[in-house]
């Protein structure tokens, strides 16, 4: 009967608290419940405004940057690199349109344009189960890096420096290289020889971890040993690194530490006429600076602050 008893007391304060809290919610608390939630309404509406005036703002002024330079286009790289040759390298997800936009420009600006070749998303993996891909780099290439990717850039900076001053490797080696990479799906196309500068042509999904599954992903080691390669060579290369604006890819990640030159905006016009400018003034000897409209961007184009 103790027990019983025990049971009923449980069971009533259980819906007397539930009563209680009914009546509560739907009484005295009801009030300032309601309130502090429309406050949270209000507040959160006034932030998506504000954010939305701040990115109508920063269009507008990317717009008017953009006029100004494509209008002064003409005068900004008439002869800017007349003798010179750039090689024009790509990433395999950057926009053909983007590409041949450059390559006009830097056209027009005198350079003698070459074909890089295409960096694929795998080029700086750091999968190679049995050691091939480095064990064959290492037999054309006198360095002697144990990781993929920092074989890969190293074998890259001899190919691309091959015939110049600071190059170690013939053209006949370079191509061998060139020729190990293509084989074991790291780059496509390429053609080795002396450059004034180089330019590598990003995409937007560039060195950037894929949310996907199967193979449109990509690991995130992937990605980030892409921007650690690609660091490694603008240290020692006249690399200019061009992208679309945005924040979260390759070009924006490269500016963490300002160790190379970036430019942001390739996809219009005027990205393209900074590419120009940036790779002169660095052929020029230019210290590496991040130029473009975008996050991180110290100038617009060499001499001219945003």
């Amino acid at each position: 009967m103790i027990d019983f008893r025990y049971h009923l007391v449980s069971l009533f304060s259980v819906f007397l608290a539930l009563a209680v809290g009914i009546v509560l919610g739907a009484g005295p608390l009801k009030a300032p419940i309601g309130q502090s939630l429309q406050g949270q309404v209000q507040a959160l509406r006034e932030d998506r405004d504000n954010l939305r005036g701040d990115l109508d703002k920063s269009r507008a002024e990317t717009r008017s940057l953009n006029d100004f330079v494509e209008a002064n286009a003409p005068s900004l790289i008439d002869d800017k690199l007349r003798d010179r040759t750039v090689s024009v390298i790509r990433a395999e997800e950057a926009a053909s349109a983007d590409v041949r936009g450059l390559q006009q420009q830097l056209t027009a600006a005198g350079a003698n344009v070459v074909e890089g070749g295409t960096l694929t998303k795998t080029t700086f993996s750091p999968e190679d189960p049995q050691g091939e891909l480095v064990e064959e780099l290492r037999a054309h290439v006198d360095k002697d890096p144990q990781e993929p990717p920092r074989a890969v850039a190293s074998a890259l900076t001899e190919v691309w420096s091959a015939g110049s001053k600071a190059g170690s490797l013939s053209e006949e080696d370079a191509e061998a290289v060139l020729k190990v990479l293509r084989d074991h799906g790291r780059m496509v196309g390429g053609k080795p020889g002396k450059a004034d500068a180089f330019i590598f042509v990003a995409g937007e999904t560039t060195a950037v971890q894929q949310q996907g599954q199967g193979e449109s992903a990509q690991p995130a080691d992937d990605s980030s040993a892409y921007v650690e390669a690609l660091r490694e060579i603008q240290g020692t290369l006249p690399l200019v690194v061009a992208g679309p604006l945005g924040t979260g890819g390759l070009v924006y990640k490269l500016r963490g530490d300002r160790s190379g030159t970036t430019v942001d905006g390739i996809e219009t016009n005027a990205g393209a006429v900074i590419t120009v400018l940036a790779t002169a003034d660095l052929i020029d000897g230019g210290k590496p600076a991040a130029y473009g409209f975008g996050q991180r961007a110290e100038e617009l184009y060499p001499g001219m602050k945003k």
